[in-house]
Protein backbone atom coordinates (compact mmCIF):
# COMPACT_ATOMS: atom_id res chain seq x y z
CA UNK A 1 0.00 0.00 0.00
CA UNK A 2 2.75 2.56 0.65
CA UNK A 3 4.20 1.88 -2.90
CA UNK A 4 0.98 2.98 -4.22
CA UNK A 5 0.49 5.85 -2.33
CA UNK A 6 4.15 7.25 -3.45
CA UNK A 7 3.25 5.93 -7.25
CA UNK A 8 -0.09 8.26 -6.92
CA UNK A 9 1.94 10.63 -5.29
CA UNK A 10 4.45 10.90 -8.52
CA UNK A 11 1.54 10.79 -10.80
CA UNK A 12 -0.13 14.12 -9.25
CA UNK A 13 2.99 15.60 -9.12
CA UNK A 14 3.51 14.94 -13.24
CA UNK A 15 0.43 15.98 -14.31
CA UNK A 16 0.65 19.49 -12.38
CA UNK A 17 3.90 20.42 -14.07
CA UNK A 18 2.62 19.07 -16.97
CA UNK A 19 -0.61 21.74 -16.59
CA UNK A 20 2.07 24.17 -15.25
CA UNK A 21 4.20 23.96 -18.37
CA UNK A 22 1.25 24.20 -21.06
CA UNK A 23 -0.97 27.10 -19.53
CA UNK A 24 -0.62 30.24 -21.23
CA UNK A 25 0.87 33.15 -19.53
CA UNK A 26 -1.32 36.29 -18.82
CA UNK A 27 -0.75 39.56 -20.18
CA UNK A 28 2.26 41.16 -17.85
CA UNK A 29 -0.52 44.09 -17.38
CA UNK A 30 -3.32 42.00 -16.14
CA UNK A 31 -0.78 39.51 -14.17
CA UNK A 32 -1.73 39.06 -10.47
CA UNK A 33 1.84 38.76 -8.35
CA UNK A 34 -0.83 36.84 -5.34
CA UNK A 35 -1.92 34.55 -7.80
CA UNK A 36 1.76 33.47 -9.35
CA UNK A 37 2.93 32.83 -5.17
CA UNK A 38 0.11 30.60 -4.87
CA UNK A 39 1.38 29.13 -7.55
CA UNK A 40 4.83 28.95 -6.29
CA UNK A 41 3.43 27.73 -2.84
CA UNK A 42 1.79 24.80 -4.61
CA UNK A 43 4.95 23.83 -7.04
CA UNK A 44 7.28 24.03 -3.92
CA UNK A 45 4.82 21.79 -1.67
CA UNK A 46 4.51 19.21 -4.56
CA UNK A 47 8.38 19.35 -4.86
CA UNK A 48 8.80 18.66 -1.05
CA UNK A 49 10.22 22.14 -0.03
CA UNK A 50 7.99 22.20 2.40
CA UNK A 51 10.13 24.94 4.18
CA UNK A 52 9.81 27.02 1.21
CA UNK A 53 6.20 26.86 1.12
CA UNK A 54 5.64 27.59 4.32
CA UNK A 55 8.28 30.74 3.94
CA UNK A 56 6.17 31.92 0.74
CA UNK A 57 2.92 31.28 2.49
CA UNK A 58 4.12 33.41 5.58
CA UNK A 59 5.42 36.31 3.33
CA UNK A 60 2.18 36.30 1.32
CA UNK A 61 -0.27 36.56 4.12
CA UNK A 62 2.32 39.27 5.11
CA UNK A 63 2.08 41.39 2.02
CA UNK A 64 -2.06 40.87 1.68
CA UNK A 65 -2.27 42.34 4.87
CA UNK A 66 -0.33 45.14 4.02
CA UNK A 67 -2.59 45.55 0.73
CA UNK A 68 -5.94 44.94 3.02
CA UNK A 69 -6.51 41.35 0.73
CA UNK A 70 -6.71 43.09 -1.92
CA UNK A 71 -5.02 41.56 -5.15
CA UNK A 72 -1.66 43.16 -6.46
CA UNK A 73 -0.86 43.12 -10.09
CA UNK A 74 3.57 43.03 -10.75
CA UNK A 75 3.29 46.11 -12.36
CA UNK A 76 1.86 47.80 -8.79
CA UNK A 77 4.51 46.01 -6.93
CA UNK A 78 7.10 48.76 -7.93
CA UNK A 79 10.52 50.31 -5.59
CA UNK A 80 8.19 52.93 -3.61
CA UNK A 81 5.53 49.65 -2.58
CA UNK A 82 8.08 47.66 -1.56
CA UNK A 83 9.47 50.47 0.60
CA UNK A 84 6.10 51.16 2.18
CA UNK A 85 5.68 47.89 2.93
CA UNK A 86 8.73 47.51 4.37
CA UNK A 87 8.08 50.78 6.66
CA UNK A 88 4.55 48.89 7.15
CA UNK A 89 6.27 45.76 9.06
CA UNK A 90 8.51 48.21 10.98
CA UNK A 91 5.43 50.09 12.57
CA UNK A 92 3.68 46.53 13.15
CA UNK A 93 6.87 45.95 15.22
CA UNK A 94 8.25 43.03 12.84
CA UNK A 95 11.69 42.58 13.45
CA UNK A 96 14.24 43.61 11.03
CA UNK A 97 15.49 39.73 10.00
CA UNK A 98 12.00 37.94 9.80
CA UNK A 99 11.16 41.46 7.49
CA UNK A 100 14.10 40.57 5.21
CA UNK A 101 13.11 37.05 5.01
CA UNK A 102 9.51 38.27 3.74
CA UNK A 103 11.54 40.19 1.03
CA UNK A 104 13.90 37.45 0.18
CA UNK A 105 10.77 35.04 0.14
CA UNK A 106 9.23 37.58 -1.88
CA UNK A 107 12.33 38.79 -4.26
CA UNK A 108 12.76 34.82 -4.59
CA UNK A 109 8.85 34.76 -6.62
CA UNK A 110 9.00 37.83 -8.04
CA UNK A 111 12.60 36.45 -9.77
CA UNK A 112 10.71 33.69 -11.40
CA UNK A 113 8.33 35.45 -12.67
CA UNK A 114 10.75 37.49 -14.59
CA UNK A 115 12.73 35.02 -15.92
CA UNK A 116 9.33 33.53 -17.27
CA UNK A 117 8.24 36.35 -19.12
CA UNK A 118 5.45 37.29 -16.85
CA UNK A 119 6.65 40.44 -15.77
CA UNK A 120 9.58 43.00 -16.97
CA UNK A 121 12.16 43.51 -13.73
CA UNK A 122 11.40 46.84 -12.16
CA UNK A 123 13.85 45.77 -9.46
CA UNK A 124 11.30 46.57 -7.01
CA UNK A 125 13.32 44.71 -3.60
CA UNK A 126 16.80 47.47 -4.64
CA UNK A 127 15.94 49.77 -1.50
CA UNK A 128 14.79 47.13 0.98
CA UNK A 129 16.53 45.67 3.35
CA UNK A 130 17.91 41.86 2.37
CA UNK A 131 20.36 41.25 4.24
CA UNK A 132 20.64 39.67 7.95
CA UNK A 133 21.22 41.21 11.20
CA UNK A 134 23.82 40.53 13.49
CA UNK A 135 21.84 38.63 16.34
CA UNK A 136 23.05 37.67 19.88
CA UNK A 137 25.40 34.99 20.85
CA UNK A 138 24.33 31.69 20.45
CA UNK A 139 27.75 29.73 20.95
CA UNK A 140 27.79 28.18 24.38
CA UNK A 141 31.28 28.40 26.57
CA UNK A 142 33.08 25.33 27.00
CA UNK A 143 31.94 25.14 30.75
CA UNK A 144 28.69 25.61 29.66
CA UNK A 145 28.61 22.13 27.50
CA UNK A 146 30.34 20.75 30.24
CA UNK A 147 27.70 21.41 32.71
CA UNK A 148 25.27 20.31 29.92
CA UNK A 149 27.33 16.64 29.28
CA UNK A 150 27.46 16.31 32.86
CA UNK A 151 23.30 17.31 33.85
CA UNK A 152 22.30 14.25 35.74
CA UNK A 153 19.23 12.67 33.88
CA UNK A 154 17.05 9.86 33.94
CA UNK A 155 17.77 7.32 30.93
CA UNK A 156 14.89 7.86 28.45
CA UNK A 157 13.38 10.95 29.97
CA UNK A 158 12.58 13.49 27.11
CA UNK A 159 15.09 15.64 28.57
CA UNK A 160 17.65 13.06 28.09
CA UNK A 161 16.67 12.61 24.71
CA UNK A 162 16.87 16.36 23.94
CA UNK A 163 20.96 16.28 25.67
CA UNK A 164 21.49 13.52 23.44
CA UNK A 165 19.68 15.61 20.00
CA UNK A 166 22.24 18.47 21.51
CA UNK A 167 24.87 16.35 21.82
CA UNK A 168 24.99 15.09 18.98
CA UNK A 169 24.63 17.81 16.64
CA UNK A 170 27.51 19.15 18.45
CA UNK A 171 29.67 16.39 17.44
CA UNK A 172 28.26 16.05 14.14
CA UNK A 173 29.79 19.35 13.25
CA UNK A 174 26.68 21.40 14.52
CA UNK A 175 24.41 19.08 12.27
CA UNK A 176 20.38 20.99 11.89
CA UNK A 177 18.09 19.72 13.84
CA UNK A 178 15.95 19.11 10.54
CA UNK A 179 18.60 16.58 8.99
CA UNK A 180 18.97 14.50 12.55
CA UNK A 181 15.21 14.28 12.31
CA UNK A 182 15.24 13.32 9.00
CA UNK A 183 18.36 11.11 9.51
CA UNK A 184 17.90 7.40 8.90
CA UNK A 185 20.01 4.13 9.65
CA UNK A 186 20.69 3.63 5.10
CA UNK A 187 22.58 6.84 6.10
CA UNK A 188 25.21 5.41 8.39
CA UNK A 189 27.64 2.94 7.22
CA UNK A 190 31.24 1.83 7.44
CA UNK A 191 31.61 4.35 10.34
CA UNK A 192 30.55 7.76 8.05
CA UNK A 193 27.31 9.21 8.46
CA UNK A 194 26.36 11.09 5.16
CA UNK A 195 23.39 13.14 4.87
CA UNK A 196 22.41 16.14 2.41
CA UNK A 197 21.48 19.31 3.93
CA UNK A 198 17.63 19.93 4.06
CA UNK A 199 18.49 23.79 3.37
CA UNK A 200 21.12 24.15 0.49
CA UNK A 201 21.29 19.82 -0.86
CA UNK A 202 24.56 20.37 0.22
CA UNK A 203 26.25 16.81 0.63
CA UNK A 204 28.34 16.16 4.32
CA UNK A 205 30.33 13.06 5.07
CA UNK A 206 31.28 12.89 8.74
CA UNK A 207 33.14 9.91 10.65
CA UNK A 208 31.47 8.40 13.66
CA UNK A 209 33.22 9.21 16.84
CA UNK A 210 32.35 6.84 19.82
CA UNK A 211 30.55 9.05 21.57
CA UNK A 212 27.97 9.66 18.62
CA UNK A 213 28.04 5.97 18.27
CA UNK A 214 26.66 5.78 22.23
CA UNK A 215 24.09 8.04 21.73
CA UNK A 216 22.50 6.23 18.17
CA UNK A 217 23.07 2.86 19.79
CA UNK A 218 20.41 3.54 22.81
CA UNK A 219 17.83 4.32 20.35
CA UNK A 220 18.39 1.40 17.86
CA UNK A 221 15.46 -0.55 19.93
CA UNK A 222 13.10 1.95 18.13
CA UNK A 223 12.14 -0.87 15.88
CA UNK A 224 9.05 0.64 14.04
CA UNK A 225 10.77 3.63 12.62
CA UNK A 226 13.52 3.74 9.84
CA UNK A 227 14.87 7.05 11.24
CA UNK A 228 17.95 6.91 13.76
CA UNK A 229 15.90 9.29 16.17
CA UNK A 230 12.52 8.79 17.76
CA UNK A 231 11.36 12.42 16.18
CA UNK A 232 9.54 11.61 13.11
CA UNK A 233 7.26 8.45 13.37
CA UNK A 234 5.65 8.30 9.68
CA UNK A 235 6.73 7.66 6.06
CA UNK A 236 3.73 9.86 5.00
CA UNK A 237 5.65 13.05 3.62
CA UNK A 238 2.80 15.75 5.05
CA UNK A 239 2.71 13.63 8.54
CA UNK A 240 6.59 13.82 8.98
CA UNK A 241 6.84 17.00 8.40
CA UNK A 242 4.21 17.91 10.94
CA UNK A 243 6.35 15.49 13.01
CA UNK A 244 9.56 17.72 12.55
CA UNK A 245 7.52 20.73 12.76
CA UNK A 246 6.25 19.64 15.86
CA UNK A 247 9.72 18.30 17.30
CA UNK A 248 11.58 21.44 16.58
CA UNK A 249 9.08 23.67 19.10
CA UNK A 250 9.07 20.99 21.96
CA UNK A 251 13.38 20.36 21.45
CA UNK A 252 13.82 24.07 22.09
CA UNK A 253 11.26 23.96 24.78
CA UNK A 254 13.09 21.09 26.61
CA UNK A 255 16.68 22.79 25.76
CA UNK A 256 15.51 25.73 27.67
CA UNK A 257 14.77 23.72 30.54
CA UNK A 258 18.03 22.18 30.21
CA UNK A 259 19.73 25.65 30.12
CA UNK A 260 17.70 27.00 33.63
CA UNK A 261 19.02 23.75 35.34
CA UNK A 262 22.23 24.84 34.14
CA UNK A 263 22.32 27.84 35.36
CA UNK A 264 22.56 29.35 31.70
CA UNK A 265 23.50 32.93 31.36
CA UNK A 266 23.99 31.73 27.39
CA UNK A 267 20.43 30.89 25.52
CA UNK A 268 20.09 27.52 24.81
CA UNK A 269 18.30 26.85 21.57
CA UNK A 270 19.04 24.11 18.67
CA UNK A 271 20.98 26.40 16.63
CA UNK A 272 23.08 27.26 19.91
CA UNK A 273 25.20 23.34 19.11
CA UNK A 274 25.64 24.45 15.31
CA UNK A 275 26.71 28.31 16.24
CA UNK A 276 29.23 26.33 19.47
CA UNK A 277 30.67 24.03 16.45
CA UNK A 278 31.68 26.61 14.54
CA UNK A 279 33.43 28.66 17.04
CA UNK A 280 35.15 26.53 18.73
CA UNK A 281 36.52 25.05 15.10
CA UNK A 282 37.69 28.97 14.42
CA UNK A 283 39.04 29.30 18.15
CA UNK A 284 41.36 25.94 17.49
CA UNK A 285 42.59 27.66 13.72
CA UNK A 286 40.63 25.22 11.50
CA UNK A 287 40.34 26.92 8.61
CA UNK A 288 37.27 29.02 7.39
CA UNK A 289 36.56 26.92 4.13
CA UNK A 290 37.00 23.91 5.92
CA UNK A 291 34.50 24.83 8.74
CA UNK A 292 31.94 26.19 5.68
CA UNK A 293 32.44 22.60 4.50
CA UNK A 294 31.53 21.22 7.76
CA UNK A 295 28.42 23.30 7.95
CA UNK A 296 27.00 22.31 4.66
CA UNK A 297 27.38 26.23 3.69
CA UNK A 298 27.44 27.36 -0.11
CA UNK A 299 29.45 30.09 0.12
CA UNK A 300 31.61 30.98 3.50
CA UNK A 301 29.29 34.21 3.72
CA UNK A 302 27.19 32.56 5.12
CA UNK A 303 29.86 30.92 7.83
CA UNK A 304 31.23 34.47 8.44
CA UNK A 305 27.18 34.99 10.47
CA UNK A 306 28.21 31.73 12.85
CA UNK A 307 32.01 33.11 13.54
CA UNK A 308 31.26 37.11 13.57
CA UNK A 309 29.63 37.06 17.01
CA UNK A 310 33.33 35.74 18.40
CA UNK A 311 35.37 37.74 21.01
CA UNK A 312 38.14 39.88 20.48
CA UNK A 313 41.01 38.25 22.11
CA UNK A 314 41.44 35.72 19.66
CA UNK A 315 41.82 38.91 17.18
CA UNK A 316 43.79 41.04 19.82
CA UNK A 317 46.09 37.77 20.57
CA UNK A 318 46.78 37.58 16.54
CA UNK A 319 47.28 41.23 16.27
CA UNK A 320 49.90 40.84 19.30
CA UNK A 321 51.81 38.48 17.39
CA UNK A 322 52.08 39.97 13.97
CA UNK A 323 53.29 43.17 15.81
CA UNK A 324 55.53 41.29 17.72
CA UNK A 325 56.45 40.09 13.97
CA UNK A 326 57.22 43.29 12.47
CA UNK A 327 58.29 45.51 15.58
CA UNK A 328 60.58 43.14 18.18
CA UNK A 329 60.70 44.01 21.46
CA UNK A 330 64.17 44.98 21.15
CA UNK A 331 63.01 47.94 19.04
CA UNK A 332 60.66 49.83 21.75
Amino acid sequence: MKRLKVKVHLHVHVQREKSVSVSPKPSSRKASFFRFIEQEIERASADGQRSTSRNYRTALNSLRRFCQKKDLRFQDFTPRMAAAYELWLKQEGICLNTASCYMRSLRAVYNKAVEQGLTSDSQPFRHVYTGVEHTAKRSLATDSLHCLQQLRLKEGSPHAVARDLFLFSLQACGMPFVDMAYLTRVQINDGYLSYHRHKTGRLVTIRLEERMMQIIKRYESISFSPYVFPIIRSADPDTAYRHYRTGIGYYNRLLRQLAHRCGFTEKLTSYASRHSWASLAYESNVMLPVISKALGHATTQTTLIYIRELKDDALEQANRQIMDLVFPKRDI
